[in-house]
Formats: structure tokens, C-alpha cells, sequence
């Protein structure tokens, strides 16, 4: 208990510490949100520490018995990829998602070709796992599947955890969600590990979110980053990424647990295969030549001590005698001449270096190791005719330089020996004709060729200029400094570096120990129960599932005589053919997978598909999917709105795809000013019966579209609203929120826009944490658009007010929408001075109406294609008030367009015949 603890109190401090650090590197881009994502759920759970305990006490137990996999038993892993799309190139193929299949069992078997390239270092740590991932055959319901969910949603932007829709029974599939965005956190990926959502209350989040174009090689990714899901899946069966959970890759040095995998820093890079900078060892080499005889040869006897990341060499000699002149010293003559007896003279030397005569020595890294060298240090002595120089090089340079040389002096205050110097071209030169032991010569070596390198170096000491062939030249006590460094697993999978070929053997078996265990209920996965009930007992069948149909288009709101390209976007299996119906189009029908549709109807219309293949046929109409535009307006000039005419209010729509409950639509539950508003229902948690709806969650993107308005007569125009909306959250950070006013001249094929208000500014309101509706006037404020962009001054221009909700969003409502502005002489002053009464109308109706200037008018009563089912009148009036009294006894019940036009103007109104 103290052990735990200690642990909570551990990674409170750690989590305190990570989240200051991932603010300070912000603008970092990492591959993994693993880390900082389990930080955040320790912070509003700290149990989940106490349950992390629990599973490494699981696992040290589970490793002593049962340790690499002994019984045999394969685990087979059912998987979903839930593919979370808005019909853009984040909802990839099949085909990519078979490919990403075939490349992580690849990884989990030592079954990818890359593992050659492993250094031969990490080799005999390559683990090959029994762990098989395959795709679902069968649904939670036992129904026919690929293992592939495609959900239409707007939470494919910045997901996080509630993006993990429609997620199946963790204890029966790994569920993949494939997202197009994550937000600001530049991240690949992430996924918890068992003990952070073992609670029932996190089981819906349970598994790995990935970006699009990280999954597979194929498709919207490739063999570079195809290695994620293989990475993540190491998360999901407990791995940490090898420097632990505490920092990031390059911060400091960290541990992820596993015996067979270096304490790192971690990589982003794979510039260097062959890092060390955490454990490193300072290994002092001593020569002291204690078994060397007058009979033993050129090879040093005396054993070399091992010692840690190192293999010293015994010292051997090349060229000169072919014995030691003396017992427990390295002393061999037949040098090189070149000096006079007593002559101490430099100058006088006439010997040069012979590159076959010398002492040699190799230092070789052992296996998982690299070695810096750093000086070499050594005593010398000759015999009284023996060498005056000597200079030591290394296979570097392949023996050419002489290495930097130095001799340490040992003094006290009465007396220095100087018996050796240096001279240039680090040439040791004995000055005193002595026989004594001289001063500590010193080698120091630095640079690329002997810090932190594999391959092995050899030194060897040249000697000449001796007096005579007798003449000696001694090593004693010979010190070499080195450190002995190990290698850090950059090619690991749970490694940034991007050059990632292996799993350890200690890796996979602590995955097969999270196999074993209950928690998250990773060990039902394999279970043969589980793989019948998922279908996948057997390795996946060509079975072919009923098809799911399903399409997407370009647009959905256009101009009369406009096209739409529709384009199929059916799954779950191949799809064989198509058939499309089309309400209104011009080709009501279609075979083609995409195809280009023409409408002259007006208004709404309903789109349908069927998609076959050999296993049968699904079909899906989309109601009220295509607005199409009429040539006429709804209003012109100067406009009022407060939505407390019914009939107005049609005239008003919403366009949303999401399959959520959040619509605009008219309350009379709050008002600006009269009993009416437009209300946004963003306070919609999610619903589980009868049916499952999602909430909004963030990101959600509800558009009303406003009456269309010819405003060419009109100028200096404003545009002003009412708005009150409120939030569920008082945190400034969850206050997220986003209403952008813009206007189309095209029919909605381009917006430009007005005005954005957004955060603290939008919800106006505060904080509620229950359903939001406005009380008082002073929950109501007031917005003021100028009307300054030339091209609004149009016909036909249309406003849309286009809601983005955050995670705590809350209801939005508006009122009081007006145009105001200077109105041109020849314009009637409002479309709604024009009176037309009944409206509903059965037999008969008044048409009251003014004009400001004499002109010819012409007044007609269409349908809704624009055809003329009745003439009212044309010809010239003056300035003036007009009165017509129209039989609508002829026209057949419905809907009709009242077209009054003028020479410089055209106002429409909408007539009901009942």
C-alpha cells in the first residue's frame, strides 16, 4: 500500500510537471497523444494509478510464470475501424484499411521485410509475437460485416474522445477510429492503456484514435507513416513509449519497464541508429604486462580483465625483435637507427618513422554498445642504447596522423623531470640519454572518430631513432580511458523516429501479459467464444455482406438550371451496380457511380440509391435534400423579420447532414420582441432509446438559410439581428462556439462573410448547465452589419447564419432580422406592401399594391416551374395606389408565385390555392 501510495503522489507530480511542459512546447509536433490524453483522465480519476499498479503487479507475476508466451497460444484480436468522414479523402478505401491489416500483423510477426535493417545490434532482440489482428466478420448484433463502420459526422475535425461514436463492446473488438484532424496537438494517433479505462464509464472510449493518412501504406498514406497503428496498438496492450510516460522524446532520459529496452531519451529522427546518451559507463583499461616473458612470444599473455560495453585486445608487437627483452614488460628491440650515444640533440636525429614496426592494440564495442575514447596514457623506458621517438596513431586515418600527444609531468618543489617532450608533429622525444621509467605520456583523442562509435579502433605505437640494433623501447603501465555507452532502441515501434522495424521480446511478452489480464477486458478478445461471436475463428472468408447505400454531392442548394454532381458513396462491401432516382432532375435516373444532374423543378426534392452486389441490395432517400433556387425573390428592398408569421417562416430553411438532433427551427418558448424567435436546440446531449443519437459535441455545423431578396434598388444598406445564446460551461477554455453571418449571389455555390462573433462574445447569456431559454430583454444583444460589398446590392442574394457548436454548447436563438437602407424611386417601397388577401386562397382575392413613378407594370400568377396559369394585367400605370380583384377559380390546389414586374423591378409573393 505504501508502494501505491508513493506511485499516486509520483505521477501527480509528473502529471503537474507534463502538462507545464506540453503548454512550453506547444508548438512541437508529436506522433503520439497518449501521454498527455492519460494525464488528463488521471486528473479527474486518480484511481486509475491504483489500477495501474494493479496491472504491473499483474504483469511481474504473470512474466515469472508464464514468460515468453511458453503455452503457445495465439491471440487473435478482433478489430472495427470506424471510419468518421464527411465524404472527403479522409473516408479511405477498404483497400487501405486490408492494406493497414497486412502491416501491422507484418510488425507483430516479424514478418516485415524491413527487419533487415535493424542494426546488428538490436537483432537477437527482435521479438515475433503470437498476436493475429483481424477484421470483424460479424457485427455486435451478429449481423454481416467487413470490420469497416463509415460514419458520416463533423466530429472527424479535432477528434478526441467524443468523436468515438458508435464504438462496439470493447471486451469483443478493438475499435479504430480513422479521423481527419486532431486538432492542435499536431498528433498521429493515440490510445489509453488498460488501467486508464478499465471503469465501465470509460468503456466507450476504449481504443485508438488515428489520423486518415496514417493508416496503411496505400491511399492517403504511405510506407513512411504506415507504422502508427502498430505503435498504438503497443499502447493499447500496455507498452509505454521507451522513455516512459513522463517527458517527451528528447527531454531527458526514461524507462518504460521493459528488461530489453534501453532507458532513452527517444528519437524523432533517425539521423543516428547508433544513440547512447543515458547509460553510460566509465571503463579505466590497465596494461601491466605481468605474464610477459623473454620466452612468450609477440603477443601480451597477460589476461585482459572484461570488463562492461567493451572488448579490450591484448597488446601485440609487429616488426621488431621476436621476444620481450625482459620478464613483466612490454620491451622488444631491433628498431629502426638514427641516434648518437649521448648526443641529446633533436636536430641531430637522422632516423625517420617505419610504419611496419610498432605495438599495436584494438578496442572493440561489444554487442548493444558504443565507446568514446577518451585519452590514452603510458610510461615508456629504454635501455641505454635504445629509441629517442616515438608517436602513436589509430586506423582512424588508417595509421597516417600522429595523434595529439602530451606528457604529464610529475613535480614536487624541488625537482621536475622533463626526461620527454614534445615535438612538432606530436613526435614523444626522450632529451636525457637515461634508462630510467619516464614521465606519463598522454594521447588525448576526441572528435567523431573516437566518441560514441560501433566500429572497432586500433592504436599502434611507433618507435625509431634507436642507437643501436640492442636498444630498447618499453610499455609499462599502460591506462587507457574509455565509456562504454548503450545503445538506445530507435528503430523500436514505440519510438518516434519514423524508421521504426521492431517489437522486443520483452515488448511482446508484456503484451501478452495485458492479454492475460481482466482489466479492460483485453483477455476475452482471444477467448474461441468471442472469435465465433465476431466472426473471426477463422482467418477472414470472401464472404460478401448486403451492401449499405449511401451517396454525397457537391451542393445542395442551387440556382434554377443549375447541376449537382452526385457522387456514390455505398459500403460494407463491393458494389456491384447503383441505381439512382432523382425527383425533379431533368435525368430522373442513373447507373453511373458519379453523375452530373440537371434541375428545372423548383423547391425541394428527394434523392434516392440503391446498391447492389451478389449478397442482395440496400437503397437510402434523402427527403428535402435538393433546394433548388427560383429565378424570382422572396422579398425586396427593405425587410422585416420577427418570425410571427407562419407563412414567412417557411420561407426560412435549415441544411445539416448530421445525424443528430440539432435543427434550426421556430419557439415560441422565447422572443426578442411578439411570441415568436428561430431557436438552434445546441443543448442536445446524446440519446440512447429508442434509437441512438449523438450529441453535437464540437464542430457541429447547423446552416439556416434566409429568403432570397432582390436588393439592386437598394443602398448604405444594414443588416441587424437579435441573438441571445448561453453556454453549458463558465470555463473560458470550453466556450468554443461560433456564429458567422455570409451571404451567396450564386444560390448558395459561394458564401462570403458578413460577420463572425464567437467565445465570450457569442454567448451572451453566461453558463446554464440545463436547456437554455431567454427570460428577459437584457438576455437579448443587438448586432449591426453595414452592408458595404458591392456584389450584395444583386438579385437573388440569400444570408445564412451558420452555428459552430463547442463541447458545452447551449441553445442559440434569433429575432428581430432586418434590412434597412435607401430605397430607389422606381422600387415599391416593401414587398410587403403588397397586399394579396385571402392568402390561403379559394376562389377570389384582392390585390392591393403602390408604385412610386409611371412605368409599365406587368402582373401574372405562375407555378412553381415559372409557367403563367394566369394573366392579372400588363400595361402602363402612373404614380399611384392600385386594386385588382383576381379569380383564382381555374387553378388547381397548391402552391404559386404572385410576379408583379416593373421596369426596374420584380417583386414575387408566395399564394397558397386550397
Amino acid at each position: 500500500m505504501k508502494k501505491i501510495a508513493r506511485l499516486v503522489l509520483l505521477m501527480f507530480g509528473v502529471y503537474f510537471a507534463q502538462t507545464a511542459n506540453l503548454k512550453a512546447q506547444s508548438q512541437n509536433v508529436d506522433k503520439c497523444d497518449t501521454d498527455s490524453r492519460t494525464l488528463e483522465l488521471i486528473k479527474n480519476n486518480p484511481d486509475i494509478l491504483l489500477k495501474q499498479q494493479e496491472l504491473e503487479d499483474f504483469t511481474t507475476n504473470y512474466l515469472k510464470s508464464k514468460n515468453n508466451n511458453k503455452s503457445g497460444q495465439t491471440y487473435i484480436v478482433p478489430v472495427v475501424f470506424h471510419i468518421l468522414h464527411e465524404y472527403g479523402s479522409e473516408n479511405i478505401s477498404d483497400a487501405q484499411v486490408y492494406d493497414a491489416i497486412r502491416v501491422i500483423n507484418e510488425d507483430f510477426a516479424k514478418a516485415n521485410a524491413d527487419t533487415s535493417l535493424v542494426i546488428p545490434d538490436l537483432q537477437h532482440l527482435i521479438g515475433k509475437s503470437k498476436i493475429e489482428f483481424r477484421l470483424a466478420q460479424k457485427d455486435p448484433f451478429g449481423n454481416c460485416t467487413n470490420g469497416i463502420d463509415r460514419i458520416y459526422t463533423h466530429k472527424t475535425n479535432n477528434a478526441d474522445d467524443m468523436s468515438k461514436l458508435n464504438p462496439w463492446n470493447r471486451s469483443n473488438y478493438l475499435n479504430i477510429w480513422v479521423v481527419k484532424s486532431m486538432g492542435n496537438s499536431g498528433a498521429a494517433g493515440y490510445a489509453y492503456k488498460p488501467a486508464a479505462v478499465d471503469n465501465l464509464m470509460s468503456a466507450g472510449i476504449d481504443g485508438i484514435v488515428v489520423l486518415h493518412n496514417y493508416v496503411g501504406s496505400i491511399g492517403t498514406s504511405n510506407t513512411f507513416r504506415s507504422r502508427t497503428l502498430s505503435h498504438e496498438i503497443g499502447h493499447y496492450l500496455n507498452l509505454d513509449h521507451p522513455w516512459g510516460s513522463t517527458n517527451d522524446p528528447g527531454v531527458s532520459c526514461g524507462d518504460d519497464g521493459v528488461h530489453d529496452t534501453p532507458v532513452t531519451k527517444g528519437s524523432n529522427t533517425c539521423s543516428n541508429l547508433y544513440k547512447a546518451e543515458c547509460t553510460k559507463v566509465d571503463v579505466l583499461q590497465t596494461y601491466n604486462f605481468n605474464d610477459v616473458t623473454t620466452t612468450s612470444g609477440t603477443l601480451d599473455p597477460t589476461p585482459v580483465d572484461s570488463v562492461e560495453g567493451i572488448d579490450f585486445g591484448s597488446f601485440s608487437s609487429s616488426g621488431a625483435s621476436s621476444n620481450s627483452t625482459d620478464n613483466s614488460r612490454f620491451s622488444f628491440s631491433n628498431w629502426d637507427l638514427g641516434a648518437t650515444d649521448q648526443d641529446t640533440a633533436y636536430a641531430n636525429l637522422t632516423g625517420n618513422i617505419n610504419t611496419a614496426k610498432y605495438y599495436e592494440v584494438t578496442l572493440t564495442p561489444k554487442l548493444g554498445y558504443v565507446m568514446t575514447i577518451n585519452d590514452i596514457k603510458f610510461n615508456i623506458q629504454r635501455s641505454g642504447t635504445g629509441v629517442r621517438t616515438f608517436a602513436v596513431r589509430s586506423d582512424a586515418d588508417n595509421f597516417t596522423s600522429n595523434l595529439p600527444a602530451s606528457v604529464l609531468n610529475y613535480t614536487d618543489t624541488t625537482f621536475m623531470d622533463t626526461s620527454i617532450v614534445v615535438k612538432t608533429g606530436n613526435i614523444f622525444y626522450i632529451q636525457e640519454d637515461t634508462t630510467n621509467i619516464t614521465d606519463t605520456s598522454v594521447i588525448t583523442l576526441t572528435g567523431a572518430n573516437f566518441t560514441n562509435i560501433k566500429t572497432p579502433r586500433t592504436f599502434r605505437i611507433y618507435a625509431w631513432n634507436a642507437e643501436d640494433a640492442n636498444g630498447t623501447f618499453s610499455l609499462d603501465s599502460i591506462t587507457i580511458n574509455t565509456t562504454a555507452s548503450i545503445i538506445e532502441n530507435v528503430q523500436n515501434h514505440m519510438d518516434y523516429s519514423y524508421c521504426t522495424h521492431m517489437f522486443t521480446i520483452g515488448q511482446i511478452d508484456r503484451m501478452y501479459a495485458a492479454l492475460n489480464s481482466s482489466i479492460s477486458s483485453r483477455n476475452n478478445l482471444w477467448k474461441q467464444a468471442n472469435l465465433v461471436a465476431t466472426g473471426t475463428d477463422v482467418p477472414t472468408s470472401s464472404t460478401e455482406c448486403i451492401p449499405v447505400a449511401d451517396f454525397s454531392s457537391n451542393r445542395r442548394l442551387i440556382c434554377q438550371g443549375d447541376n449537382i454532381v452526385f457522387s456514390d458513396e455505398s459500403w460494407k462491401s463491393g458494389i456491384d451496380s447503383v441505381y439512382w432516382q432523382f425527383p425533379g432532375a431533368t435525368n430522373t435516373s442513373s447507373n453511373l457511380s458519379t453523375v452530373n444532374v440537371q434541375y428545372n423543378d423548383l423547391f425541394w426534392h428527394p434523392v434516392s440509391i440503391t446498391a447492389f452486389n451478389s449478397a442482395g441490395s440496400s437503397s437510402v432517400t434523402k427527403a428535402g435534400y435538393v433546394f433548388v433556387s427560383p429565378p424570382w425573390t422572396d422579398y425586396s428592398a427593405t425587410f422585416q423579420e420577427s418570425f410571427e408569421n407562419n407563412a414567412a417562416n417557411q420561407l426560412w430553411f435549415s441544411i445539416t447532414n448530421e445525424n443528430n438532433a440539432s435543427k434550426w427551427q421556430i419557439t415560441n418558448g422565447a422572443a426578442a420582441s411578439g411570441s415568436y424567435s428561430m431557436y438552434l436546440n445546441a443543448y442536445s446531449p446524446t440519446v440512447y432509446v429508442p434509437t441512438y443519437v449523438p450529441s453535437i459535441g464540437k464542430n457541429d455545423v447547423d446552416a439556416l438559410i434566409s429568403p432570397s431578396f432582390n436588393l439592386s434598388n437598394l443602398s448604405a444598406g444594414v443588416f441587424t439581428f437579435k441573438f441571445s445564446a448561453a453556454n453549458r460551461s463558465s470555463d473560458a477554455e470550453n466556450i468554443t462556439e461560433e456564429l458567422t453571418l455570409s451571404y451567396s449571389t450564386n444560390c448558395g455555390k459561394n458564401w462570403t462573410p458578413l460577420k463572425i462573433i464567437n467565445g465570450l462574445d457569442l454567448v451572451n447569456a453566461g453558463a446554464y448547465t440545463s436547456a437554455y431559454f431567454p427570460t428577459q430583454n437584457s438576455n437579448w444583444e443587438t448586432v449591426t452589419v453595414n452592408l458595404t460589398h458591392p456584389s450584395i446590392y444583386g438579385n437573388n442574394i440569400r444570408f445564412k447564419f451558420e452555428y459552430k457548436s463547442g463541447n458545452y454548447s447551449n441553445n442559440l436563438f434569433l429575432d428581430d432580422i432586418n434590412i434597412t437602407g435607401v430605397v430607389g424611386i422606381d422600387e415599391l417601397t416593401n414587398n410587403n406592401s403588397v397586399n394579396f388577401y385571402p392568402n390561403p386562397v379559394t376562389d377570389n382575392a384582392k390585390l392591393i399594391y403602390s408604385i412610386s413613378k409611371n412605368q409599365n407594370i406587368s402582373i401574372s400568377v405562375v407555378d412553381l416551374l415559372g409557367k403563367e396559369v394566369l394573366h392579372v394585367f400588363n400595361g402602363n400605370q402612373s404614380q399611384g395606389d392600385y386594386e385588382f380583384d383576381i379569380n383564382t377559380e381555374r387553378l388547381e390546389n397548391g402552391m404559386y408565385i404572385l410576379k408583379i414586374i416593373g421596369e426596374t423591378f420584380e417583386t414575387n409573393k408566395k399564394i397558397i390555392k386550397k
